[in-house]
């Protein structure tokens, strides 16, 4: 991995080699874990949903396993979002910091898991006052009389993960002076691919 920006351009933190961004990618992906009001910490999820059409929605991100380049969010099981991921599970998500002019698009496949230990240990650190958003009566998206939903069992039921194994990244800075994009692969089988490219 070489190659640098127009030494002209005064670049940002991270942005000095495709080594030190690529590091930079899982720093902040990981910061933003244990950062509230960090605003990496609330991506955008997009998918494609049956009909064909694409949709998207604000998630809070969950967990980073930098090393094996995977991520979490929480869901509910009943979703629309699990229907698409089903039928298409590769996914991007989006991650825009307007403080540091920084965005980030990966690309991966989506999984599901609604059953097992990890579910069971993700859903004891969901807080109670959370736990109202599983609990209720009728799916995301349905219909219903009022603005309140109705409730019904403990939320766990319907409390499922979404892990995205990231095979592709594209880093943006959208600074004043120039903007400065760069490209890493990570293929199942060989070595990191990375590139900057024109922005």
């Amino acid at each position: 991995m070489s190659g640098k920006p127009e030494p002209s351009v005064q670049v940002p933190e991270g942005f000095d080699s495709l080594a030190a961004a690529e590091a930079m990618l899982w720093r902040r992906l990981e910061h933003a874990l244990s950062d509230r009001g960090a605003p990496w910490r609330t991506p955008v999820l997009a998918t494609v949903r049956e009909d064909g059409a694409a949709d998207a929605r604000t998630l809070v991100l969950r967990a980073v396993d930098a090393s094996a380049r995977r991520l979490m969010v929480h869901s509910d099981s009943r979703a629309g979002k699990l229907r698409d991921i089903a039928a298409q599970p590769r996914v991007t998500m989006v991650f825009y910091d307007p403080g540091a002019q920084l965005q980030a698009r990966l690309h991966g496949i989506a999984n599901v898991v609604d059953a097992g230990p990890l579910v069971k240990a993700a859903w004891a650190r969901v807080p109670d006052a959370a736990r109202r958003n599983y609990r209720g009566m009728l799916p995301p998206g349905a219909a219903q009389p009022g603005p309140m939903a109705s409730l019904s069992g403990s939320g766990e039921e319907n409390f499922a993960l979404i892990e995205v194994q990231v095979f592709e990244a594209d880093l943006l800075w959208v600074g004043n002076a120039a903007h400065l994009r760069c490209r890493f692969r990570w293929p199942a089988h060989g070595d990191t691919e990375a590139a900057w490219v024109s922005p």
